[in-house]
């Protein structure tokens, strides 16, 4: 009897820090009933990246929720870079503050990665729920710069969510990406369209 081959070790780890966040996009999976004291905390994240990186795993994607809504982010940044893991913050950058981000790059986070909802500011606030966050992610962008003079940091990468409210506005948000002080722009669709049965 023929053995199975082996499972490739993990590369990535999605560690989910909260389901706490500011915004309210329709689209988003996190359930509307929060309970913050069965959060995981910085600890036991510490051992988990431990333990990912022992199985092979390379990268961690601290997301959420909004992570930024976690006081001891800083903390668990600094776990993940004490594992040996390349750490990428996906934020809505909306709870951003440039103390945070100086403490963020303090603590050895290598990437972020900024949601984006819409190209058109009114829209994009509107899908967010959140009226002024498509103007908080652009300013974020220029304390971004000084946070990365502290450390060795790329510049972060804009990631727009693409709703079937935005899908008509992909070339133009692509466009707009292109001109924020961000390396390259990735867009990808929240909404995936069933293929057609043959």
């Amino acid at each position: 009897m023929a053995t199975p081959d082996a499972v490739p070790a993990p590369l990535g780890l999605l560690a989910e820090l909260t389901h706490r966040c500011p915004l309210g996009c329709p689209y988003c999976s996190n359930p509307l009933a929060l309970d913050r004291d069965h959060e995981i905390d910085a600890a036991t994240w510490a051992r988990v990246f431990r333990e990912a990186a022992a199985l092979g795993v390379l990268q961690v994607h601290l997301s959420g929720g909004e992570p930024a809504a976690r006081r001891d982010l800083p903390d668990i940044v600094k776990a993940s870079r004490d594992a040996g893991l390349y750490s990428n913050l996906i934020t809505s950058a909306v709870g951003l503050t440039p103390q945070t981000l100086a403490a963020l790059a303090d603590a050895g986070l290598d990437h972020v990665q900024i949601s984006i909802q819409d190209c058109d500011e009114e829209s994009a606030d509107h899908i967010a729920g959140y009226k002024g966050a498509s103007m908080r992610k652009r300013a974020i962008s220029p304390n971004r710069a000084r946070s990365r003079q502290r450390r060795s940091m790329p510049a972060p990468r804009a990631t727009a969510g693409l709703s079937p409210i935005s899908w008509p506005m992909t070339s133009r948000a692509a466009r707009r990406a292109a001109t924020l002080p961000m390396s390259a722009p990735c867009l990808r669709s929240i909404f995936r369209r069933a293929r057609p049965a043959h």
